[in-house]
Parts: C-alpha cells; sequence; structure tokens
C-alpha cells in the first residue's frame, strides 16, 4: 500500500482476530473502486474470514514516540 497512488498514508489496526480495520489518508478523488481493491489484496493475504473495513479519515496521528505505526494489533498479549 506504500506505494499505491492516491494514498498519502494508511494504518492496519487488528481489532480482534478476525478482525482488521483499515484507515486510509487518501487524495482528493481517490476513487472507491481502489478501496474495494485494496480490501481484495489484505483478503488474498489473510484469508476469506477476516473482515477487513475501510474508513478514510484526514490525519493518522503518530504513536507516543512520535513514529508512525504502519500496523497496529489492539489484540491483548496472553500471559504465559
Amino acid at each position: 500500500m506504500r506505494d499505491a497512488t492516491g494514498i498519502k498514508n494508511y494504518k492496519v489496526i487488528q481489532q480482534t482476530i478476525q478482525h482488521r480495520r483499515v484507515l486510509l489518508v487518501a487524495e482528493n478523488g481517490f476513487p472507491e473502486e481502489k478501496a474495494h481493491l485494496i480490501e481484495a489484496r489484505l483478503r488474498e493475504r489473510l484469508g476469506e474470514r477476516v473482515r477487513i473495513s475501510t474508513e478514510r479519515v484526514e490525519h493518522i496521528p503518530r504513536s507516543r514516540s512520535g513514529n508512525h505505526r504502519y500496523v497496529e494489533s489492539c489484540m491483548p498479549i496472553p500471559e504465559r
């Protein structure tokens, strides 16, 4: 996605085992079909059972350290 034309920034968030949320900061005129293509490509990698939802946003905040995280997981870390 980094090289995709029309996308300024993105972030993939793993909400649950079966749900990924994709935040997109897109340029004006970014076609909805291209967002569907991104979903399809992610589904090829993650499997048909994974639900993928895309959201267009104006801005994606940086982490506390000032870095941009392209992938984030909200899943709890299992105890050992």
